[in-house]
Order: C-alpha cells, then sequence, then structure tokens
C-alpha cells in the first residue's frame, strides 16, 4: 500500500503562473518545442504554470469562461493574457470568431481587471501577424479550395495589436507586442517584398518550433514583483533558484538555453 501523500493544501501553496489565450497559448504546451512547455519545465520546482489556452476562443467567449480558468492556488504571481487572433477574425467571412474592435477592446480590459484582482503581474500579448501568403496555402485553401478569400489579414491583425498595446496601457500591465517583434525578427532585405518572419508560423497563424522559441525568447523582464514572490521559495528541498524574472531576461538576452543550463548544472 502506498504511503499517504502530503496535504492536498500543499499543491495550492505554491505560486502559479497562468498562461490565458487562444490556440496559440494551448499549443504552447502540445506543439514541439511549446514556450508554455519549456516555462512549466524550468519552474516545476517553484511555480506551477498552469496553461488556460482555449483553442477558437475570442475575447467574449473567454470573458465568459474566466472564473472557470483562474488559478485555485494561494497566489499567482505572473499572468498572460494573450488574445486577439480570432476576435480579428474577418466579420462577413467568419462572423462566429469575430469580435468587433471596440468590443475586443472592452472585453480585453475586463479580462485583465479580473485576472489582476487575483495576481499583481499581468502581461498582454498582442496577436500575431498573419503571414498570408502561408495561411493562405496551409489552412484556407485546403479546407475551402483554390482561390477562396482569407478570414484573416495582416492589417487586420495590426489594428487588434494596437488595441491590446492601448489596453496594457491603460491597465498599466507590461505588454509584449509579438505583431511588431515577430516581424523584426526576420526584415526582408531592402526593396524585396518577401516576408521571411512567415518560418515563425506553421500555417501563417499559429507557431512553429522557431516561433514558439521566439515567444520565449520574447517573454517580458519587467515583472520584478513575481521574481521576489519566486527568488524566496524553494519547493522540495533543492527547487530551481532560477527567478521568474531573471529567467526572462535570459529570454529576452537570447541566452535562456546555455545560461540557464549552466546554472543548473551547478546544483
Amino acid at each position: 500500500m502506498a504511503a499517504a501523500g502530503p496535504p492536498a493544501v500543499f499543491a495550492f501553496s505554491r505560486p502559479a503562473v497562468l498562461l490565458l489565450g487562444d490556440s496559440i497559448t494551448q499549443e504552447g504546451s502540445t506543439a514541439v518545442g511549446g514556450w508554455a512547455s519549456a516555462l512549466a519545465g524550468h519552474f516545476s520546482r517553484r511555480a506551477d504554470v498552469l496553461n488556460r489556452g482555449l483553442s477558437g476562443y475570442n475575447t467574449r467567449w473567454a470573458s465568459n469562461v474566466l472564473d472557470r480558468c483562474l488559478a485555485p492556488h494561494e497566489s499567482t504571481v505572473l499572468a498572460t493574457v494573450w488574445y486577439g487572433a480570432n476576435d480579428a477574425a474577418d466579420a462577413t467571412l467568419n462572423p462566429r470568431q469575430h469580435v468587433p474592435l471596440d468590443e475586443y477592446r472592452k472585453h480585453l480590459t475586463n479580462i485583465v481587471r479580473r485576472v489582476r484582482q487575483r495576481c499583481d503581474h499581468v502581461v498582454v500579448v498582442s496577436p500575431p501577424p498573419i503571414h498570408e501568403a502561408s495561411y493562405r496555402a496551409i489552412f484556407i485553401e485546403p479546407r475551402q479550395g483554390i482561390g477562396a478569400p482569407l478570414d484573416r489579414s495582416l492589417e487586420a491583425s495590426r489594428r487588434y495589436a494596437d488595441a491590446a498595446g492601448q489596453v496594457a496601457a491603460a491597465t498599466s500591465c507590461a505588454f509584449i507586442d509579438l505583431w511588431a517583434k515577430v516581424q523584426a525578427a526576420a526584415p526582408a532585405a531592402e526593396g524585396s517584398s518577401d516576408q521571411p518572419w512567415g518560418r515563425f508560423f506553421y500555417d501563417g497563424l499559429h507557431l512553429s518550433e522557431e516561433g514558439n522559441k521566439l515567444v520565449f525568447r520574447e517573454a517580458p523582464s519587467s515583472a520584478t514583483g513575481a521574481h521576489h514572490v519566486l527568488s524566496g521559495k524553494r519547493w522540495l528541498e533543492r527547487g530551481c533558484d532560477l527567478g521568474l524574472v531573471s529567467l526572462m531576461a535570459r529570454w529576452s538576452g537570447g541566452v535562456l538555453g546555455r545560461s540557464a543550463s549552466r546554472l543548473m548544472s551547478k546544483k
């Protein structure tokens, strides 16, 4: 007979990191090299990383189920709020997922404010840019036929990314402008119409393995309060000594893998 384990309250006394979003967040735990899986691995003995990405969801639907997505833990030290890819769908071609821009701002603001009641450190992430050529060839035409119109566009994703930034500023949250960062990470040659940043997506919308690495690397280093909470925690005697913001700073410096491996090898 197995020995009785520690009381259930132990699990919830650990801090939580909450990831809210749509399929791009959900796939962060299921895709090869997913950014959410990597985050969970690095904090497996420091905090519980909870992926609450819901494929297909927009902010309207997310607002309705938010209470069921919040962490049951005593404290949530960091939350990412990443919606907009579905809200930005075309109103005529995809009315089911489309959410008008003003309504998107309202719902996103509501989500952020509700999350902040449970978590002081919230990061808003913009929807990514749509790589239209890949989206057409890999996502739309195999389903709807050659020449079918696109229900998502680069320009629409820009408008929703701008709105996400406005919400972050209005609610005093950190902001990752992924729409801009993805394109800046692989710019076209001067005078070229190519969009080499398409390699960050496997279908023009969802992250490829390289895209997951980019998100992991570009996570912000501004949630200093989360670092202070986590840096004093040591779970199961020899928990990871990498504070949240220390690790995030290494992401943004592009040396996560090398630095983290060296630090962990010294333990």
